[in-house]
């Protein structure tokens, strides 16, 4: 370990070091690494909500627009009935 790297990192002490090469102690790299897939599991998650938000938006959305657009024909077939 440089310490000029990390000056306040310090080494594992005697005990913990002991554990986890006994395996009854999680690694800290394991835990990092699983802290790290959860984060981008939690960021992937919210993501895909705001999508899930944002497609539901665009298809009430077209929902009203396709309504519009067919009382806007019913009312130009209307008009057509009425000039001839």
């Amino acid at each position: 370990m440089d310490v000029e790297d990390s000056p306040k990192q310090r080494p594992v002490g005697h005990k913990k070091a002991k554990h986890e090469c006994n395996g009854k102690r999680p690694v800290r790299d394991a835990i990092s690494a699983i802290e790290q897939k959860l984060d981008k599991f939690i960021e992937v998650s919210n993501k895909a909500e705001k999508m899930a938000e944002v497609q539901q938006s665009l298809a009430s959305k077209n929902l009203e627009a396709a309504k519009i657009n067919h009382k806007l024909s019913l009312y130009g077939r209307s008009l057509e009935v009425l000039i001839n």
